[in-house]
């Protein structure tokens, strides 16, 4: 899930249609509530994180940003996922 989510947050700076960013943030959504269950008891940092990511791609309550501020927010998420899968990848 990391790595799709990774690959649709790297393509959210260019045009679509409205529904890709509504699927976009279900998925990225989904993505942070199920890494947050697999890491709640390691430590509270990447915890908050994750929250913080569950709470900003909620796609029931959503958050209305600007587009330049959306492309930055995606291309960071991305970025943390991408640390994520290297670190579970190098864990196993």
């Amino acid at each position: 899930m990391l790595l799709i989510s990774i690959i649709l947050l790297l393509l959210a700076p260019f045009s679509f249609p409205y529904g890709y960013y509504t699927l976009l943030k279900f998925i990225v959504c989904f993505t942070a509530i199920r890494e947050y269950y697999l890491v709640k008891n390691k430590t509270i940092d990447n915890s908050l994180i994750w929250i913080a990511i569950i709470v900003l791609y909620n796609p029931i309550v959503r958050m209305h940003l600007e587009k330049p501020i959306w492309t930055i927010v995606n291309i960071i998420t991305a970025i943390y996922f991408a640390r994520v899968l290297s670190s579970q990848r190098k864990e196993n």
